[in-house]
This record gives C-alpha cells, structure tokens and sequence, in this order.
C-alpha cells in the first residue's frame, strides 16, 4: 500500500504553475554593489522550499508556484561584487 502512495505521489508536481513576477530594484545608496536576489519559493501550507539561481534585481522572471494559494517568495541580496572606488557596479550577473 505505501508503495502505491509513493509511486503517485512521485508522478505530482508540488510546484505546478509559474506566475510572472517583477523582482525589486536595489535602493540607491546600494549602487557601488554588484548584487544578485538569491529567491527561494516557499509554498505557505507545508512549508516545503525550492531554492532557484541567483537573479538581478529588477529582473521579470516565470517563477513556480505551489500547490496552495499561499506561496512565499523569499529574495535575499547577495553581493557578488564592488564598483571600482567612484564608479557604478554592473548588473549581477547569473547563472544559466
């Protein structure tokens, strides 16, 4: 019997849907930084994570939703690098 549970619930995808979000721009005074949004999607009824690549701020992204109306996206700053003294950072870069 739990054999028969675990082959259907292998079959399911806890993440089914994509929605199309615009991730936040960084403030001003963070402008020296070159900085990525690490995202984790937390889905709000059984707390289980899927962790994605990193992501430039601004960025509009399909990203997973869960199965419950209450999904958590997490977008935690990661600085990947500093602007020469004066300058700008460039856009983070991320992975394919």
């Amino acid at each position: 019997m739990l054999a028969i549970a675990a082959a259907a619930l292998a079959g399911c995808n806890p993440w089914p849907e994509q929605r199309q979000v615009q991730l936040p721009q960084l403030p001003p005074a963070w402008r020296h930084f070159e900085v990525a949004l690490q995202l984790t999607v937390v889905d709000g009824r059984d707390g289980r994570e899927l962790r994605l690549p990193a992501a430039p701020p601004g960025a509009r992204l399909a990203l997973p939703v869960g199965r419950h109306r209450a999904t958590v996206i997490l977008a935690q700053p990661v600085v990947v690098g500093r602007a020469p003294a004066g300058g700008r950072a460039p856009a983070a870069r991320t992975a394919a």
